[in-house]
């Protein structure tokens, strides 16, 4: 999948490496691109992103 500007989109596995952690990357209602990511100041599970299909909340750090 690629973003509408020809960015390649890079996925990778679920993986540990020096006691970091990840998982697969989140795109939200399937945008290929995520322009920018905002953390509420009070509450570090409510995220908002925007791509370019538009602006998406999660209120649960980016499970959902």
């Amino acid at each position: 999948m690629k973003c509408p500007i020809d960015i390649p989109v890079v996925t990778l596995p679920p993986h540990s490496a020096g006691g970091f952690s990840w998982g697969y990357a989140v795109q939200p209602m399937g945008d290929p691109c995520v322009s920018s990511i905002a953390i509420d100041p009070t509450s570090d599970l409510e995220w908002y992103v925007g791509g370019v299909n538009g602006l998406y909340l999660t209120k649960d750090g980016g499970q959902t």
